[in-house]
């Protein structure tokens, strides 16, 4: 925390161990919801890595979380390409 008070980064990437099954677990629940307070304070952008399941993102995304990376997203194939993925809504939105 002394880390960000001196040199206010423009990103803090959480790490994956903390993201993963998020949606099910409170206290790291409590834990994030805390940085992203901290982050909107301080003009940073968090950035939440290792997001595997839908889940996850669905929370992270409602907690104030836009940015995204991990197996959900993109994975490099048997040849090594990485291929990109965007999870898609089931919900319709009427205008």
């Amino acid at each position: 925390l002394l880390f960000l008070s001196k040199f206010q980064p423009e990103k803090l990437k959480i790490h994956p161990q903390l993201i993963h099954n998020i949606h099910k677990d409170g206290s790291k629940q409590a834990i994030l919801q805390s940085l992203i307070r901290c982050g909107e304070l301080l003009e940073i952008r968090i950035c939440a890595t290792g997001v595997e399941q839908p889940e996850e993102w669905m929370w992270l995304e409602s907690a104030g979380i836009f940015c995204f990376q991990g197996n959900l997203f993109s994975k490099y194939d048997k040849n090594g390409y990485l291929k990109i993925f965007w999870p898609e809504s089931n919900e319709f939105i009427e205008c």
